[in-house]
């Protein structure tokens, strides 16, 4: 099967099983400053990185999302792109778009897999995600001849010797998709150490071009202690228009796989999950469609299982 286009993204809808197309929000702009046109070759280059590193735009966009104006855009946002009402708790009460981007679900719309059962990790998010059974492998993603740096991702030498030789699971976001973030595994999370960055997209559109936006950007690192799993990194990873993360757990507080850590403000965004060595085993259907000639996404929701520790 031939890898797919540079201007197109497919994914795998884990539940149907269907390779679909995905339709990327914001497409003129990603396409502006990261696409191959006469605007990005020559004036790109020199206005992302203002637009990406200078708080303000975001600051600004941030408060116009937050507006009682921006209301107005919530309906033909869902009707264009099939949000799924019916799994919002009190969508009446949403005043603003960013209420809509940071709404919470029914319980019921987003069951956890084997609850009982500690040995099997869940994805913390809805989005489309890769799995990379050896950090090695990360060199894929998702371009060649690129390199991600572990020491530059967590800029802490220690971390990185714990995690060598671990494996990942990244789970993107879009900006259509539930936007909170919640525990992968039953554990004790600890606080958030914020590495301070730019805000560059980390559509793979983008990526494709530079892979070290994901070592550019803003990012959260949350250790979790778990029993059955030892020490797991969860990093999220902020981008465009996402200058805000926010969290509703106490750390070093016993959680249960699928209770709620915190979220996003709008935008897309990323969030990574790194394994220490020997300690995860991951589903076969993620790993065949990750590690494949087109090593394509898989759209998953959270609280579906990722896989078992080993």
């Amino acid at each position: 099967m031939k890898p797919a286009p540079d201007d197109h993204l497919f994914y795998i809808d884990r539940i149907t099983g269907e390779r679909k197309r995905e339709e990327i929000y914001g497409r003129l702009l990603i396409d502006a400053f990261y696409g191959g046109g006469l605007f990005a070759r020559c004036l790109s280059p020199m206005l992302l990185p203002i637009v990406v590193r200078v708080p303000v735009f975001s600051q600004l966009f941030g408060l116009l999302q937050k507006s009682s104006w921006s209301q107005r855009s919530i309906e033909p946002f869902i009707q264009k792109y099939g949000v799924n009402r019916e799994e919002m708790l009190e969508p009446e009460s949403f005043r603003s778009f960013n209420d809509f981007f940071e709404r919470k679900l029914k319980p019921e719309a987003r069951p956890i897999a084997a609850p009982s059962n500690p040995s099997i990790a869940v994805s913390p998010a809805d989005g489309r995600s890769l799995v990379f059974p050896h950090l090695s492998d990360i060199d894929y993603l998702p371009v060649k001849h690129q390199h991600l740096s572990l020491l530059e991702l967590l800029d802490d030498k220690e971390l990185v010797q714990q995690f060598e030789g671990g494996s990942a699971f990244l789970v993107r976001l879009c900006p259509i998709d539930y936007h909170r973030c919640h525990m992968p595994v039953t554990g004790r999370p600890g606080k958030a150490q914020r590495i301070e960055g730019a805000l560059y997209s980390v559509n793979p559109l983008a990526l494709r071009k530079n892979l070290t936006i994901l070592t550019s950007n803003k990012r959260d690192l949350i250790p979790i202690e778990s029993e059955q799993f030892g020490k797991l990194l969860l990093i999220m990873v902020g981008a465009t228009c996402v200058g805000t993360t926010f969290y509703s757990y106490h750390p070093g507080q016993l959680l249960p796989k699928g209770a709620e850590l915190g979220g996003f403000s709008f935008g897309g965004s990323l969030i990574i999950l790194l394994f220490q060595k020997g300690k995860m085993g991951f589903d076969q259907d993620l790993v065949r469609a990750s590690m494949g000639v087109e090593r394509l996404e898989t759209l998953v929701q959270m609280g579906q299982s990722i896989g078992r520790s080993s």
